[in-house]
């Protein structure tokens, strides 16, 4: 099966496609940033290295081999019991709250369903497009055959096949999502809030109309941000007091040796950043500039 976690081609070539597609809802984000599907969560398989994707399974619809299954684990086209039980009599089963049904009678999540990534067996996900209403927080392209999430549309990148998420009479009078910044330039431009005041227009600004960098003086810095003293300017915590001038005003680097952390915590030489006192020396570096695995 394509993007299952799994490599069934010899090539690897099912997973690697999945780099193309975004985590759904309900995805468990592991901490290098793979995309860990519903269905295999609480699995009693580790699928993240740091075990995210097994931690605090309190669900038990179904206990088989002395593992829990959750309800989305069942008939979901992978074998959790040694005994196939959780994928047996499939056809009268029904896919819970948020589930599509194969037509083999397996389940897939909604926003997997006209994606042009088949999930099903049988590939019926991906029939009868024409036909789907997308799920709740998606955009169905022009062309019928395809859903996007919606805070995909109009952020200069071409996600649909036919391009139209991207076109202009979709975009002139599109309004952003929560949590985008909107550009006019002429037509609408979706970007992130994190480039909102970054110093920087292209590539991931407001490229005609600059509008991203403009009265950032009474602009907010997101919760990961910190501001420079000229107030023009927002930029990632973890550079702030990393021995390197980020602010064009160059504060980011004033006065880092009066910075402290928590009694549980390390400050990292010459920075602003803290890490947990077991983290140094561990044998993996935590410090921006490596200082708590340099042998001090």
């Amino acid at each position: 099966m394509i993007c299952n976690g799994k490599p069934d081609m010899a090539d690897g070539s099912d997973e690697q496609i999945c780099q193309n597609r975004a985590c759904q809802p309900g995805d468990k984000i592991c901490d290098n940033n793979k995309c860990v599907p519903s269905h295999q969560i609480c699995d009693g398989m580790l699928n993240c290295v740091d075990g995210k994707d097994e931690a605090n399974c309190t669900e038990c619809f179904m206990k088989c081999d002395d593992t829990c299954l959750a309800e989305s684990q069942i008939c979901d086209g992978n074998n959790d019991c040694k005994d196939e039980l959780d994928e047996l009599n499939c056809q009268s089963w029904r896919c819970p709250k948020g589930f599509w049904k194969c037509a083999d009678g397996k389940c897939v999540k909604e926003t997997y369903v006209c994606d042009l990534f088949p999930d099903c067996e049988d590939k019926s996900d991906e029939n009868n497009c024409e036909n789907w209403n997308c799920a709740q927080g998606f955009w169905k392209c022009a062309d019928d055959r395809q859903c996007i999430p919606s805070t995909l549309v109009c952020d200069s990148t071409s996600h649909c096949q036919d391009l139209s998420d991207e076109a202009w009479g979709v975009c002139d009078f599109w309004n952003c999502s929560a949590g985008l910044f909107t550009c006019k330039e002429p037509r609408t431009k979706c970007i992130a809030l994190d480039h909102v005041c970054d110093g920087y227009d292209y590539p991931t600004g407001c490229r005609a109309d600059n509008s991203d960098e403009r009265n950032c003086e009474e602009w907010t810095c997101t919760e990961r941000h910190w501001k420079c003293r000229d107030n023009k300017q927002c930029i990632p915590f973890v550079n702030v007091c990393d021995a390197e001038l980020n602010c064009f005003d160059e504060s980011d680097e004033e006065n880092c040796e009066r910075f402290t952390c928590e009694q549980t915590q390390w400050k990292c030489l010459n920075t602003r950043h803290c890490i947990e006192s077991a983290q140094v020396c561990d044998g993996t570096s935590d410090c921006p500039n490596n200082s708590d695995e340099k042998g001090w």
